[in-house]
């Protein structure tokens, strides 16, 4: 059993002492280098690999809890959140993380809708001034050309590939 654990021959205890040993070691390097990968992962937007080697490598579930909230990984958050029984983490931290995020999406579905609206009232009066021009009510002398190309345009964006 002690070859599967090493297979070099030393222990984890003499492994340490012998790594300790080179020149340039410093004790926290591990922890340093472990803390520089985690804020690469968030500079990518890979929350959930961040909280992960936050959870796995530096033993820090609070930290990981604000990571998957930075995110917005609510699941991963509240399995965390109840695996460590911090459950005050809840009030503090998650419930206003996700009432801000929910107005967040509600504004960009609102400008969104908007924008939609904006367009779609645009297609009416493009589809009104086709429909003249073609019974002839309206003549191409009375359109100005920005007005005529906008028209044009919008016209062969609706019409069906043939």
């Amino acid at each position: 059993m002690q070859d599967a654990i090493d297979i070099h021959g030393f222990h984890k205890q003499e492994k340490k002492k012998k790594i300790s040993k080179w020149p340039g070691f410093k004790e926290n390097f591990p922890l340093l280098h472990f803390r520089r990968i985690v804020e690469k992962l968030k500079e990518s937007h890979r929350h959930k690999e961040a909280g992960q080697v936050l959870i796995e490598h530096l033993n820090d579930p609070e930290e990981a809890f604000v990571a998957f909230i930075e995110g917005q990984l609510w699941n991963e958050a509240v399995q965390l959140m109840h695996s460590h029984n911090r459950l005050d983490l809840f009030e503090t931290n998650l419930k206003p993380a996700i009432i801000e995020a929910s107005e967040e999406m509600l504004n960009n579905l609102d400008k969104k809708m908007e924008t939609f609206n904006n367009y779609l009232a645009r297609l009416k009066d493009v589809v009104i001034m086709k429909e003249r021009l073609a019974e002839g009510i309206m003549n191409y002398r009375f359109l100005t050309t920005e007005i005529f190309l906008k028209a044009l345009y919008i016209f062969r964006c609706i019409q069906p590939h043939q």
